[in-house]
């Protein structure tokens, strides 16, 4: 009943890391509980996840399986999931968010990276040696080149002894030991400046630096513990091949009506593939998929398109022909990628809610449909021009998707099919579960791909949404333009009103800033991104649209707005030589400016909106109005400025003490104080 995920083949120790680690199961599911049950005859024990526990209102509780055991989760932190690997430390942070501190050679959020550096793996003792314990000497080699001998061995100290080694600085002579200060404390010696001492104290499969520089070195469930990876997105033994082709399709009035359709085949880096058609090479071609029955305007006779070397108009008397798939394909050395694109009637009566959508294989999937009133009756899904069967109404729902599921969906109504009116949408899935890359085996971490990027699972690396770009997708492009090197451009620099479609497993979306099926609508505020489905992660202020950069109020700072500031003065805004006229009931008071701040955001009587202020003579007022109450009492006043309190949260009124960081809570008193080191209390005042 809540069993989500099954495996075989594995014992509980592992069963339980597979539920922390949620391992199979689809995105959005929490394991809260296993079991190890008993199938009966001679079969091994099967590992099941499940999503609820016993405890859950309406289970039938625990039923008789002889030899079967049932593991009930307690802890759901962050560092539950046991997400920090090699030995590192997991610190919980708030939002079921969490920290791993790194031992000696590791790097990455998840202590799984190794460090190309071999010094790294050793801690340092200066003027320090290990007297009498010299397995081997080697003279003339770096500290660097010393270290690596101890990893990865010699003929005379074999891989894995090697424990330290010391270091002569004036003869660059490198001594390997098999022992250390640790088993041979009495032979540690200090006072010497010419010697260094190198003690190994990283570990692990990586530790032997077994990949070829500049590969790096990735925990993983292999034989060997390990696996070799480029950095940066590139591919080859040497790193020196692009693991992404740039190539993408803008299309413009891909919704089709009585304008031209045009679709742009967009590369900097690569060469478009030019398909010959009788006798006439075209940049973007129908895409054949199965058996859609849709004829094709670059073929047909008539006046049905214009050709350039980067695109192709389809032209109003094309006529539904111009409905459907197309591709472009670039080579970029000796990889060659293609991506395909969507075309649909504007006035079609059933729509897709998204043009394309990506899942990752073992995830539930919904694809949907609008329909308009005059529609009645069932509806027929086909695949790929096959028909799916058993699928009559708006939502067809995959419970656990594979790979046999990707494809172009076409939803019409009965017998309508060459009206064209319908909805066209693709569904991709990655062949691997969430999180992971390389299939089928899918040995690989996926990297965490921001701002809406997708992992790809052939590669490993970010496919970034049209405009972002960077390893993790975390760089923003400039507006108008979209590519791994953000370097194609939208016509005219305008995106609006395109569909930018990229490599698989990405798909198509809308630029970043717009949504909607014509990718006219403008993002609301709080979302930014492709399609407007990111949300903005600024806990004050608003963020662009576009690139999701937060945009802080008045007293706030860091990348989402995150860091109060300790000074009441910070949360105002200024207008010089400006005062508010009749606007404050209790007068004038003498105080300096920050002290006449600190008054207003603290104030109990009097709802303080604005203060002005008198430089001369420290002259302070309290406002209860502001500018938008009555913009005529703003009034142009020498020797006077006015500040207009921007921020009325908690933090505002600056409660935590001692440089203590002030966070707004969404629960009593609305605020939370993150202590300086020797202070406590819940305003830090306690040191």
């Amino acid at each position: 009943m809540y069993t989500a995920a099954r495996h075989n083949n594995v014992d509980s120790a592992r069963c339980a890391k597979y539920c922390l680690q949620g391992t199979g199961l689809a995105r959005g599911l929490t394991c809260r509980s296993f079991d190890m049950y008993n199938p009966g005859g001679s079969l091994p024990l099967q590992c099941r996840l499940n999503t609820e526990n016993k405890d859950v209102a309406g289970s039938p509780g625990l039923s008789v399986n002889n030899g079967g055991s049932y593991y009930q989760r307690e802890d759901f932190s962050a560092c539950s999931s046991l997400p920090c690997a090699n030995g590192a430390t997991c610190l919980d942070r708030a939002d079921l968010r969490y920290t791993c501190i790194c031992g000696p050679g590791w790097t990455g959020t998840k202590c799984d990276l190794a460090s190309s550096d071999p010094l790294d793996y050793f801690a340092k003792y200066s003027s320090s040696n290990l007297d009498e314990n010299d397995a081997e000497t080697i003279t003339g080699i770096s500290h660097s080149d010393c270290a690596t001998r101890c990893l990865q061995g010699t003929e005379t100290v074999s891989r894995g002894s090697c424990k330290s080694f010391d270091y002569r600085i004036s003869e660059q002579k490198c001594y390997l030991s098999t022992a250390s200060k640790d088993t041979n404390p009495q032979q540690f010696r200090q006072g010497n400046a010419d010697l260094e001492y190198y003690q190994m104290e990283g570990s692990g499969p990586c530790s032997s630096l077994p990949c070829q520089l500049p590969q790096r070195c990735q925990t993983a469930d292999t034989d060997s513990g390990y696996r070799c990876f480029c950095p940066n997105g590139r591919l080859g033994p040497s790193c020196d091949v692009d693991a992404q082709v740039d190539v993408g399709i803008e299309s413009k009035n891909y919704l089709v009506d009585t304008s031209d359709v045009q679709m742009y085949c967009r590369t900097t880096h690569g060469s478009i593939v030019q398909n010959n058609i009788n006798n006439v090479n075209f940049p973007i071609i129908r895409e054949r998929r199965g058996k859609i029955d849709i004829g094709n305007p670059l073929t047909t006779s008539g006046n049905y398109r214009k050709i350039y070397n980067y695109g192709v108009y389809l032209i109003e008397p094309a006529g539904d022909l111009r409905v459907g798939a197309f591709s472009c394909q670039v080579q970029q050395g000796q990889q060659v990628r293609k991506v395909v694109t969507l075309n649909m009637n504007k006035n079609a009566k059933i729509r897709p809610n998204v043009i394309t959508q990506t899942v990752s294989v073992g995830e539930r999937v919904t694809l949907s449909v609008n329909t308009d009133e005059d529609v009645t009756g069932q509806l027929t899904w086909h695949r790929d021009g096959d028909l799916v069967t058993g699928v009559q109404t708006k939502d067809y729902t995959i419970d656990s998707v594979r790979q046999a599921n990707v494809g172009v969906y076409e939803v019409f109504q009965q017998a309508k099919y060459h009206s064209y009116e319908h909805a066209f949408m693709r569904l991709l899935v990655r062949g691997c579960t969430k999180d992971r890359w390389g299939p089928p085996d899918c040995l690989g971490f996926c990297p965490f791909c921001q701002n809406g990027g997708v992992c790809d699972d052939a590669t490993g690396v970010c496919v970034c949404a049209p405009g972002f770009r960077g390893v993790n997708c975390e760089k923003a492009c400039p507006t108008g333009f979209f590519g791994p090197t953000c370097q194609s451009r939208c016509t005219f620099a305008n995106c609006r009103e395109k569909l930018i479609c990229l490599p698989d497993p990405y798909g198509c979306s809308c630029a970043a800033g717009f949504k909607g099926l014509d990718c006219n609508q403008v993002c609301d505020a709080g979302t930014f991104g492709p399609g407007c489905a990111l949300t903005c992660n600024c806990q004050s202020g608003g963020c662009n649209s576009m690139t999701g950069i937060c945009g802080c109020k008045a007293g706030w700072s860091g990348d989402s707005c995150q860091m109060a500031s300790n000074s009441p003065q910070e949360y105002f805004s200024k207008q010089d030589e400006k005062f508010l006229l009749n606007s404050s009931p209790e007068g004038s008071i003498t105080a300096s400016l920050e002290e006449c701040a600190r008054r207003c955001v603290n104030a109990q009587d009097l709802e303080c909106k604005s203060i002005n202020y008198q430089r001369d003579e420290n002259r302070c007022w309290l406002n209860n109005k502001n500018d938008d109450d009555d913009a005529s009492l703003l009034q142009p006043m020498g020797g006077r400025n006015y500040y207009r309190r921007e921020d009325f949260s908690e933090c505002s009124k600056v409660p935590c003490l001692n440089q203590g960081a002030c966070s707004v809570s969404e629960t009593s008193p609305r605020y939370t104080c993150a202590c300086a080191p020797g202070f406590t209390g819940s305003t830090c005042a306690d040191g």
